[in-house]
């Protein structure tokens, strides 16, 4: 069914097989699903789905988030890596807090346009006051993006 490039009819498939198996088989499911609305050529279906798996699995949301930065959605990229800051997984995930920091510092500063809604200051304080990541690096790097964000306010 995957091969055949139906979109809806491939879609309501995997909707139904993950209405009918029990939670325990739901992740060789989702694996398919997600691999298949990756390949297939819809976005915004792409983004659905992912967004229900996180429902899922929220220890991937990571994976989400460069999936959203490949589609250039980087607002929404900034939204899900403060969420994953706000609320860890359960489970380690693949980048320590730092680079993750890192990562959210990095994209509020090279679009700043796209994130005039997001709390700039808000995201440097957090990052500062927290012992595990107010290493001097993020720091600077903070200190850049508060100067770029009052920056990207006057114009």
């Amino acid at each position: 069914m995957m091969r055949l490039l139906r979109g809806t009819a491939t879609r309501r498939v995997f909707d139904r097989a993950l209405e009918a198996l029990p939670l325990t088989q739901h992740g060789v499911v989702w694996n398919l699903y997600v691999s298949w609305t990756r390949s297939f050529a819809l976005p915004e279906q792409a983004v659905r789905v992912f967004r229900r798996y996180l429902m899922f699995d929220p220890a991937q949301r990571e994976e989400y988030v460069s999936y959203l930065q490949e589609l250039g959605q980087n607002r929404e990229a900034a939204v899900q890596l403060m969420h994953l800051l706000d609320h860890p997984p359960v489970t380690p995930t693949r980048s320590p807090a730092h680079a993750l920091w890192m990562l959210l510092c990095r994209l509020l500063a090279q679009h700043p346009l796209e994130m005039r809604d997001i709390d700039c200051e808000g995201v440097i304080r957090a990052g500062t006051t927290n012992p595990l990541l107010s290493y001097m690096v993020l720091v600077h790097r903070c200190i850049f993006l508060s100067f770029v964000c009052s920056h990207s306010e006057v114009q």
